[in-house]
């Protein structure tokens, strides 16, 4: 592999294949006289191949194509997340362990603990699934395809915006950090364009998010700790609107916000660097096996370091301030952990790779593929 090819490949952002990268122009140090002293330069982003709005159409379609197959272990991950929320669980086991080494207290104290075990009693059912195949046979069983589809349109509807937003402008919003004056093509800024692209799908998707997550815990089969009556998207929309306004709509944006911008961030940086990393090695002949690999590891890297965000912002979305009331993330975080204890907040870590690995996966390589294709339909109208 040349030189120039790798000089190219590293500073290409999201492109289409490694021909695709050896073509992306780079700004370096200008070049100077034998008498003027070297003048040092940012190097600057690829030149945008597409307008903003063709880059959120084709983010859209990879994310929505890849949301058919992956909104199953959605489903699973947010049951899974919400299972024994409010259960009390870690605060019963600190207290039955204080009952078992205080076996000789007064009678007081045992009347005390009689009542904390009542009081425990009334909480719903700690787990209602084991684990990820439990809860997709379980689902399979009792609800069919429907059940683990549950939630799809506004999943869908969720895709384009969120997505749509986020993997559309990480180009234009790295010309826009770059004009700022910090280096796109070191991960850091990379990072940085990906968690603003990603902020902005955060926002406006929000209040689909929120009744996608009400909608896929609601069943007859599953007993979340607080539970919502929609027919639909629109019809959520309509009661969550009527009862508690805008900013009802948003609830939860607050705990999404960290959560999609920390995700985003990871995710797009180290798909960036990987992809780079891959493509020098010159191990892969095709670039759709560089675009797989490359994916599969901001996957992995994505899901460790969003995951515990990931539950708070589940949760927050869940509750309405009825029998689940927090008064925001931080407040959330605490609760859970005390409750539950710190492995809480890894809850749904398998489910939440089973979606996210193969949904960061679809989405980059069709994304990719798209952006091939249109490329190369514009060249061949060129001709």
């Amino acid at each position: 592999m040349s030189s120039s090819t790798s000089a190219s490949s590293s500073s290409s952002s999201l492109t289409t294949s490694s021909s695709t990268t050896s073509s992306s122009t780079v700004v370096s140090s200008t070049s100077t006289s034998s008498s003027s002293a070297p003048v040092t330069t940012r190097i600057a982003p690829p030149p945008r191949k597409f307008s903003a709005f063709t880059s959120f159409a084709m983010s859209a379609v990879a994310a929505c194509t890849a949301c058919i197959f992956t909104n199953p272990m959605e489903v699973i991950k947010t049951r899974l997340q919400l299972d024994g929320e409010g259960s009390n669980i870690h605060q019963q086991q600190q207290t039955s362990t204080t009952t078992t080494n205080t076996s000789s207290s007064s009678s007081s104290s045992s009347k005390s603990t009689s009542s904390s075990t009542l009081s425990s009693s009334t909480t719903p059912r700690v787990r209602q699934y084991t684990g990820v195949t439990n809860a997709f046979v379980s689902i399979a069983r009792t609800e069919g395809i429907r059940g683990l589809q549950a939630g799809l349109l506004p999943a869908l509807a969720y895709q384009i915006t969120m997505n749509g937003c986020r993997l559309g402008f990480y180009e234009p919003m790295q010309h826009i950090v770059h004009d700022l004056g910090i280096d796109v093509t070191v991960p850091s800024g990379k990072a940085l364009s990906g968690a603003l692209s990603g902020g902005i799908g955060a926002i406006l998707g929000s209040p689909l998010y929120l009744v996608k997550s009400r909608l896929q815990s609601q069943s007859q089969y599953f007993k979340a700790k607080e539970i919502h009556h929609y027919k639909g998207l629109r019809d959520g929309l309509t009661q969550i609107y009527t009862k508690e306004g805008i900013k009802g709509l948003f609830r939860g944006v607050d705990g999404a916000l960290p959560r999609v911008m920390c995700g985003s961030a990871t995710q797009l940086a180290s798909y960036d660097t990987a992809k780079i990393y891959v493509h020098n090695t010159g191990f892969f002949s095709q670039a759709i096996m560089e675009h797989f690999v490359a994916s599969l590891l901001a996957s992995l890297l994505t899901v460790t370091v969003m995951n515990p965000l990931d539950v708070i912002s589940t949760r927050l979305y869940q509750s309405a301030g009825k029998a689940t009331k927090y008064t925001g993330p931080i407040d959330c975080f605490i609760q859970t952990v005390k409750r539950e204890g710190i492995t809480a907040l890894q809850k749904g870590w398998l489910a939440q790779y089973a979606r996210l690995g193969p949904h960061t996966i679809l989405t980059f390589i069709f994304l990719e593929q798209i952006k091939a294709l249109l490329l190369r339909l514009d060249k061949d109208d060129g001709k």
